[in-house]
Order: C-alpha cells, then structure tokens, then sequence
C-alpha cells in the first residue's frame, strides 16, 4: 500500500567562517503533489449496463494509479471496485459495470503519497459533480480507515453512524465488497429510523487467512424523510494482515 507523503527539508548551504560561501548540497525539489480535479471527469455509456469513468488531461496530475469504487443499484447496493494506470499527462478512461447516475469514489495513489478519498456521482449528460452527503450524519470512523491483525486473529472495530441531525433519516440497509475473511455485524437492525440524538452500532470484523494487504467497503444506504433521495455512506476498510 502506497506510504503517505511526508514532510521534507530543504537543505542549504551555509556561509563558510572565512566570508567566502561555503559549498553544500543543492536543494532538492519538492515532489509535485496528486490532486483530483472533479471538474476533469466525464461519464458515458458505451454499451447498456457499461458505463465509462474518464478524466482528461490533468485531471489525476502526479499519480501512479488510479481506485475507483462503483456504487450501483436501485433495490439492493452492488459494489465494484477496479485500479486503472493514470497516464503521464494525469489522464485515464475505465470501465465498469453500471450506469451514468452511479456514484464513484476516487482515490489517487503515487509512490510518496495518497489523496483522500473523493466521492462523485454521474448524470445523463455525462457531467460528474461531487456526491450528496447529509454533513450532520456523523461517524467514529473516518471515511478511509485501516485494520490490522495477525493471519487467523480477528479484529473488531465499532463503527457508530450518529444521527446528530435535526431531523429524522432511514437507514434501510448496507452492504459490503467482501465477505470472506470480513463480517459487518448487527446488520438485522436495519431498516432503521435515528431520531436526532440516536446512534446506530454496528461492528467490522477482520479475521484474514494469509498475509497480505486487502480493501474492504462498506456502504449503507441512507434517505432523509422530507427529500426522499437516496445518499450512500461510504467507508474504505484497508485490511493488513501481518504473519
């Protein structure tokens, strides 16, 4: 998994004791950071049920690759999750199952660094703007987190949607990417409805089969009363199993 940047110092050189100037090391640049730029992405749909995710010159700039997570569905979630090589000039094209009102969460990735995770949503005009989110309903975790544990050892992390709204919202179900090795525990209590001031417990559990590094999603859909839209709420699990 690619390391987050770090800070770095410029070196100088210092005036020698004499007066002259002394010889040193030249400063070293810094790295170009790796944004992504919503305004660069385009959806369309190349074939029924394929939809294409593409973002033009400069739209990743200074990334390696590219991980795009799909959310679809109507009735029930479905997840889709796909890496793409960004090219030098911070453009790519990637296709998935699907359709051009999904919703896409991006995350760029180089040697040095990580952007956070950006979710967008498509549209029938092949516009991509950023997805909705009801900002009041808060979380214990933040939306990219990582578990780590030993191979057969599980580990369990509570992740606690508040509802520190003041209004009333649904919850009518969740899902995630993978289920082998992953348990989200204490789904049966959806649907549900918090009231502002409510809490809704949930647990994830990572108990891995073999050493290595492994990416969870977990989604829960949620709608609020009086708009009654669909917003997804979106957790990136990276799981690290050690030996």
């Amino acid at each position: 998994m690619p390391v987050r940047a770090t800070s770095h110092g410029l070196l100088l050189a210092g005036l020698a004791l004499a007066g002259g100037l002394g010889c040193g090391p030249s400063p070293q640049p810094l790295p170009p950071p790796i944004d992504i730029s919503i305004s660069g992405l385009r959806v369309s749909e190349p074939s029924p049920g394929v939809v294409r995710l593409y973002g033009g010159e400069g739209t990743v700039p200074s990334a390696e690759t590219l991980e795009v997570i799909n959310i679809t569905g109507v009735t029930m979630p479905t997840i889709e999750r796909a890496e793409v090589t960004v090219e030098a000039d911070g453009s790519f094209s990637l296709e998935l199952e699907g359709t051009l009102t999904d919703q896409f969460r991006l995350q760029a990735f180089s040697a040095l660094a990580v952007t956070p995770p950006v979710d967008v949503v498509g549209s029938l005009g092949g516009a991509v703007v950023e997805a909705p989110r009801i900002a009041c309903l808060d979380a214990n975790q933040p939306d990219e987190f990582e578990i780590t544990t030993n191979v057969g050892v599980p580990n369990n992390q509570p992740l606690i949607l508040s509802n520190n709204c003041d209004f009333g919202f649904l919850v009518p179900e969740a899902a995630t990417l993978v289920s082998d090795g992953w348990l989200l525990d204490n789904t049966m209590i959806l649907p549900a409805d918090p009231l502002p001031g409510e809490e809704l417990l949930f647990t994830i559990g990572f108990t891995p089969t073999v050493e290595g590094d492994e990416t969870n999603v977990v989604i829960f859909r949620t709608r609020q009363e009086v708009q009654g839209i669909d917003v997804w709420r979106v957790f990136t699990v990276r799981g690290r199993a050690l030996p």
